[in-house]
C-alpha cells in the first residue's frame, strides 16, 4: 500500500506534479479497498480460510516488504523523470537496463542468504543451490520434470510483459498512474486466489468483505 502514497509525494516534490482532488479521492478509495482486502481474516473471524490465510506471517518479512515498497516507489518516480527528460527513450530500452542492474544487484546480495531469516545457507552451499535451480529449471533432478520448465518459461513470459507494460504506462501516463494500477490489482488478486481451478488446497474462500474491497 505504501507505493501509491510514496509515488504521489515524491512526484509532488521532485517532478512538481500536484495531484488533483479527484485523483486524491481515487487514491484514497483504492487504499481503502486494499485495506479491506488485507484485513479479510480480521473482518471474517468466524470463517476459516482454506488457502493462504493458514500460512504463518513473520514480522520481519512484512518489514522487509514495506521497505521494498519505498524503493519501488522511488524507482518509479525516477523512471518517470528519465522518460520526461529523454522523450525518445523506448520503454524496452529502459527495461533492458533495469534487468542489467537487477542482475548485478542480485549477485551482490547473494551472501544475504547466509542469514537465518533468508535461508541460513553456508556461503559455500550457494553455488550448488544455484546449480540445482538451473537443473530443475531444465527438468532434471529427482523432484523436477517438464512441468518445472513450463512453469519457469510461463513465469518469464508473464513477468516480462508485466514489467514492460508498467514502463509503458510510466512513459505515457506517469508514475502515479502506474502506482494506481498496481494498487488496484491487490483486491483483484484476492478474487483470483478464490478461483476453484487453484486445486491442491491453494484455492481460498471468497467473503463479503472481498466484494466490498473490489
Amino acid at each position: 500500500l505504501l507505493s501509491l502514497p510514496v509515488v504521489l509525494v515524491l512526484s509532488y516534490f521532485f517532478l512538481r506534479r500536484t495531484p488533483t482532488s479527484k485523483s486524491l479521492a481515487g487514491a484514497f478509495l483504492i487504499l481503502l479497498g486494499c485495506v479491506l482486502s488485507g484485513l479479510r481474516d480480521v473482518l471474517n473471524p468466524n470463517e476459516h480460510s482454506s488457502g493462504g490465510g493458514a500460512h504463518p506471517v513473520y514480522w520481519y518479512s512484512t518489514l522487509f516488504f514495506i521497505v521494498a515498497q519505498l524503493f519501488l516507489g522511488t524507482e518509479r518516480v525516477y523512471e518517470d523523470y528519465i522518460f520526461s527528460r529523454y522523450k525518445a527513450l523506448h520503454p524496452m530500452k529502459m527495461f533492458c537496463w533495469t534487468m542489467y542492474v537487477q542482475f548485478f544487484l542480485y549477485i551482490f546480495f547473494l551472501p544475504s542468504q547466509t542469514l537465518s531469516i533468508f535461508g541460513g545457507l553456508d556461503i559455500t552451499e550457494i553455488p550448488g543451490v544455484m546449480l540445482d535451480g538451473v537443473r530443475c529449471t531444465l527438468g532434471q533432478g529427482d523432484l523436477c520434470d517438464w512441468k518445472n520448465t513450463a512453469l519457469f518459461l510461463s513465469y518469464c513470459c508473464v513477468d516480462f510483459w508485466c514489467y514492460f507494460l508498467g514502463l509503458y504506462i510510466i512513459s505515457n501516463f506517469g508514475a502515479p498512474a502506474m502506482a494506481v494500477a498496481s494498487a488496484v490489482t491487490i483486491p483483484i488478486q484476492q478474487f483470483v486466489f478464490c478461483m476453484p481451478f487453484l486445486v491442491g488446497g491453494f484455492a481460498d474462500s471468497f467473503y463479503l468483505s472481498d466484494l466490498f474491497a473490489l
